[in-house]
């Protein structure tokens, strides 16, 4: 009876293995599938191939699943379909809450899909779980995404983020980039009588290969404004 039992046993682990295998490989098919409709413009069609995929991979152990709903979302990110990639995103951080780089993701998102709410509750988790040891882009989004969300109504807290992701950042320059551009703009917001030398010098130098500035200072802030407080900003 007991080699009997042990005979079952094996082969319900072969069946098994076999299963969880043919589901990753027709997952992957799925995924490939999904890539391409999205390449060909057709989102409603990767979408439903996603729904498929998913359905399948909850039959599969947990990282299987975790790894395919981050993969769609970057799918749906690359396309511009943002709530799209913030639905999938949310059903990751659902099921690992300790993963902060799913939450700093989910709030870049949400971000550019105007919910900016939302995507400040987001980031602002991703920092409590980064610790002592903040990163720069999710503080220079958190910056960005206050100034998006209130304009200059609220340019003192942006400020004070963009400080923080300074500060944060890495020694190459163009990760200090984002964060000087955004304390440029709560700077000409802060500035009572309109002088814009403060934010000017807080904006950051890109210089070509020639060692040419590219872009005129002013100009830069101007685009800077644009596209952080809307185009009609300065109207």
């Amino acid at each position: 009876t007991e080699g009997l039992a042990g005979v079952d046993s094996g082969r319900a682990s072969v069946i098994r293995v076999a299963r969880e295998q043919s589901l990753d490989m027709l997952a992957l098919a799925r995924k490939g599938a999904a890539n391409l409709l999205a390449e060909d413009q057709d989102l409603v069609g990767a979408r439903r191939v996603v729904a498929l995929a998913q359905g399948e991979l909850a039959h599969l152990p947990v990282q299987m699943t975790l790894q395919n709903l981050w993969d769609s979302a970057a799918l749906f990110r690359r396309h511009g379909a943002w709530n799209d990639a913030a639905r999938l995103l949310h059903q990751l951080a659902s099921i690992d809450q300790e993963a902060e780089a799913v939450w700093k993701e989910l709030g870049w998102v949400l971000s550019n899909a105007g919910r900016h709410e939302e995507a400040e509750r987001a980031l602002l988790t991703a920092l409590q779980l980064q610790g002592e040891a903040p990163q720069w882009d999710t503080l220079v989004t958190l910056a960005e995404g206050t100034l998006r969300h209130h304009g200059c109504g609220n340019a003192s807290l942006g400020l004070a983020r963009a400080d923080r992701a300074l500060k944060a950042a890495r020694e190459d320059p163009s990760d200090a980039a984002r964060a000087r551009r955004a304390a440029a703009v709560c700077s000409l917001c802060l500035s009572s009588d309109g002088d814009a030398a403060q934010a000017l010098a807080a904006m950051p130098r890109v210089e070509s290969a020639e060692g040419e500035q590219e872009e005129a200072p002013c100009e830069a802030l101007l685009a800077a404004c644009g596209a952080l407080l809307g185009e009609g900003a300065l109207a």
